[in-house]
């Protein structure tokens, strides 16, 4: 992502993961992150979210391609896109 990309956080709902029922609606966690990077740093936060099913669909397209490139990862590993952004493009061809 460059300093100019409208999305600050790009995150990927992982559908199969298993859950107890405790983590609560996935849309309201990610407005309760929203609101709170506003709180702390003074400016909105653009999220840019997907489930890993569309990431795997989207294949290299040049947002994910950027991510994969310049992206940060917070949280969990970052072969995970690389691997099934590499995965579909081998497919499509």
């Amino acid at each position: 992502m460059h300093r100019d990309s409208d999305s600050d956080i790009f995150l990927v709902l992982d559908e199969q993961a298993p859950s107890d029922g405790s983590d609560g609606d996935w849309g309201a966690q990610v407005a309760d992150l929203e609101t709170a990077v506003t709180r702390w740093t003074g400016n909105p936060m653009n999220v840019f979210q997907l489930s890993s099913a569309e990431v795997i669909a989207a294949g290299d397209e040049a947002a994910l391609s950027n991510i994969k490139q310049e992206g940060i990862p917070l949280y969990g590993s970052p072969s995970w896109l690389r691997h099934n952004l590499q995965r579909r493009s081998e497919v499509a061809r």
